[in-house]
């Protein structure tokens, strides 16, 4: 589990810059017009183009949220395989008041946005539907932690399922 909010594209763990990252999805779309293109994934929508290359596994400035607990939870340990690590594992929930919720149609160049906001993307792929997925999107203009840009009417919550000093208490 992340120790913060904040996503792969502004991580300072990966090992390309915030800078490369972009020309990858640059890239990541060039090569998708290889392929006939969908009807959901227009050319002119910059933020569909998002939801479709984070479900790809490309860096980008969307977090993945879920309104479905049990794919929280599945999300949550995935990574184990097949046992605890060092690491925490946990579940965020985050409570959004409806004015920070944009709709993908209203966004036309995010890369130019300045404060973050929730979505609720369209269904660009077959597993955000069944994912029940919700994005958070990051402006470059503030690649900070989630965490450190709530206001008092957001609302967060880490809830620890593992942490790392319960290995071997037996129980």
């Amino acid at each position: 589990a992340a120790d913060k909010l904040l996503p792969g594209i502004y991580r300072e763990d990966a090992k390309t810059s915030c800078r490369h990252k972009k020309l990858l999805l640059d890239l990541f779309r060039k090569r998708c017009k290889e392929f006939d293109q969908p009807k959901y994934l227009p050319e002119s929508n910059e933020l569909r183009w998002l939801f479709f290359a984070r479900h790809h596994g490309l860096f980008t400035p969307l977090l993945d949220w879920t309104t479905n607990p049990l794919v929280a939870l599945y999300f949550a340990v995935s990574n184990l395989d097949g046992g605890l690590t060092d690491a925490s594992v946990c579940v965020w929930a985050l409570h959004v008041p409806r004015e920070k919720f944009r709709r993908a149609e209203e966004v036309l160049n995010p890369w130019r946005e300045d404060e973050w906001f929730m979505i609720d993307p369209p269904p660009v792929t077959d597993r955000i539907a069944r994912q029940s997925s919700k994005f958070t999107f990051h402006p470059p203009s503030d690649p900070s932690p989630l965490e450190e840009n709530l206001d008092e009417r957001d609302r967060l919550l880490k809830i620890v399922l593992h942490q790392p000093e319960d290995l071997g208490s037996g129980g």
